[in-house]
Order: C-alpha cells, then structure tokens, then sequence
C-alpha cells in the first residue's frame, strides 16, 4: 500500500489533534484534586527525596515565624494564628505551646 506525502501529513495531523482533543477533554473533565489528596501527594514527594526534604527543612527555618516551645520545630503561621488549622499540635512532639523565633 502506498501512501502519498500529502496524505501521510493529513493522517498524522488528524491523529495529534484527536489525541489533544481527547487530553485536553481529560483534563477538564477530572475533578479536582482535593485538598487532603494534594496534601498526601506532596508529602510523598517530600518524603521520597532527600534533596527535597532537605530543601523544605532549610526554608522552614529560614521563613517560618514560629518555632514548638519544646522541641524547636519550626511552624507556620497558619499553624499557630488565626485559620481554621491555628492551633494545631507540633507535628514532631505534640507540644501545643509555641513561640515566635529570634532570627538568626
């Protein structure tokens, strides 16, 4: 079977643009992820990288304005004031007491 140029190029670009349209209509049509479900993929991520946890250590001690009371953990705002997650428990010890940090 033979196949001329201009046929050839009508049959790949009829293929991409289905495939596109069928990634494209994927796309749109899953949910969202939620935020429970984003929170466990990051974590993941985190946790299987040691660059990338070494990465997210280093910022949270340079950026985080507060620190457990106990055990020095450093915590974001939003886990000490004022959101729905303010005053949660320090995630390494369970400490619910906090303080803000002294720069270094």
């Amino acid at each position: 079977m033979s196949i001329d140029k201009g046929e050839l190029e009508k049959l790949i670009r009829d293929n991409v643009r289905k495939v596109w349209q069928e990634l494209s209509h994927k796309e749109h049509s899953e949910a969202p992820m939620s935020n429970e479900d984003r929170v466990k993929t990051n974590v993941e991520i985190v946790c299987a990288d040691g660059e990338c946890y070494s990465g997210v250590i280093k910022k949270a001690k340079k950026d985080f304005p507060y620190q457990c009371k106990d055990c020095g953990l450093p915590l974001p705002r939003s886990m000490v004031e004022g959101s729905e997650s303010s005053g949660q428990k320090c995630p390494n010890c369970d400490s619910e007491e906090a303080e803000e940090r002294e720069e270094e």
